[in-house]
């Protein structure tokens, strides 16, 4: 029985042998098995084995870790070392003088490779700059990555406006993500005993509410339904969207919405406070008057 056990290689190996279960229970039963044969656990632990019977290093004679046993250096200078010394015994001599031959054989070699250079006209800017030797010159056409996104950017935009004068753009389905703007004004309603009065993000179908042959809606930021009052909150972004809005409005006063805009400005300073106050006051002054 003792040369089975040797044949295990592990404690679940024995508790299978003798039909025990593979958990604490069994592992208790076997230990005990293993002390009348006399034999030690540490057969079935590999690594604490290993520890017993290390494996040295054929260079400097340290001790190799379990981790990196099937190695026969304990690291790449002491390989490195080894087989330099190897190749020095079998006739090889490795001096200053033989390393300074290979360097020089090796550039030589690379110096016969003349470098090519090429100019090419920057298709964003027009610069002309120069490439060298390389697979890019085949395919760079602009002068940094400030051009290359300039012209990306470019043809983003003229394919936007291509699909939208084609009729091909579906624009805004929802809308998803609050502004701190809007945010900041959630709460100046609330405190103003408005929370119940508006529909926020309200959509105004084109098609449907404003007799316009165009998909998709209008998103009207604080929609006051009983009063047909539309607060809309101006950040950055309609400075460049002025003819759109202009547009916008237009069509939705055509249906009898009163509209009232801010425009939003950091409240970070005294300058920023007092002018969203007043705007504030502004427009609960025309809220109530409407």
């Amino acid at each position: 029985m003792k040369e089975k056990i040797l044949e295990c290689k592990s404690l679940s190996d024995v508790c299978k042998l003798f039909g025990y279960p593979t958990n604490g229970v069994g592992f208790s039963k076997v230990r005990v098995i293993l002390k009348d044969y006399d034999i030690s656990e540490d057969i079935f632990n590999k690594k604490k084995m290993y520890e017993k019977e290390p494996k040295l290093c054929k260079y400097c004679g340290n001790i190799i870790s379990y981790n990196k046993k099937d190695n026969d250096f304990c690291n790449s200078s002491c390989s490195a070392s080894f087989n330099n010394n190897e190749r020095i015994k079998n006739g090889y001599i490795l001096t200053d003088e033989s390393k300074k031959k290979t360097s020089l054989s090796l550039l030589e070699y690379h110096g016969k490779k003349d470098k090519e250079y090429i100019d090419k006209n920057c298709l964003c800017c027009g610069k002309t700059f120069t490439l060298i030797n390389t697979i890019k010159k085949n395919r760079s056409n602009y002068c940094s990555n400030e051009c290359r996104k300039e012209i990306k950017s470019r043809n983003t935009k003229n394919m936007m406006k291509e699909r939208i004068k084609n009729g091909l753009h579906k624009g805004w389905q929802s809308r998803n993500i609050i502004s701190y703007p809007e945010k900041f004004f959630i709460e100046v309603l609330k405190n103003n005993n408005l929370e119940n009065e508006y529909k926020f993000n309200f959509p105004i179908n084109k098609k449907r509410d404003l007799e316009i042959d165009e998909p998709y809606s209008y998103f009207l930021d604080f929609y006051f339904t009983e009063k047909k009052i539309l607060l809309e909150i101006d950040g950055k972004q309609h400075e460049y969207r002025k003819e759109h809005d202009e547009l916008r409005d237009e069509r939705l006063k055509s249906i009898g919405i009163k509209i009232h805009r801010i425009k939003w400005k950091s409240i970070n300073n005294e300058k920023g406070k007092e002018y969203i106050k007043n705007e504030i006051d502004k427009f609960l002054d025309f809220y109530n008057k409407n």
